[in-house]
């Protein structure tokens, strides 16, 4: 995807090792964290589930021209 398409861009990191205590309860044996770095103040979909359904969209057209991703951005 051409860099001056405007969209969502992100970067997840998993860090192994982590021990304390986690925020959701569900998480409380985990010894992992996770960093979801986005391109804008807040995750712009809401949660992270409908940020990686935005993503997967443009991922599709990646191999389409350039002129074809711009129509259907």
């Amino acid at each position: 995807m051409p860099d001056g398409q405007p969209t969502f861009r992100g970067f997840a990191i998993k860090v192994v090792g982590v021990s304390g205590q986690k925020y959701l309860p569900e998480e409380a044996d985990t010894v992992t964290q996770d960093f979801l770095l986005v391109n804008h103040p807040v995750i712009p979909t809401g949660t992270v589930e409908t940020y990686l359904e935005q993503q997967l969209k443009p991922e599709k057209q990646a191999g389409l021209p350039e002129e074809v991703q711009q129509i259907q951005s």
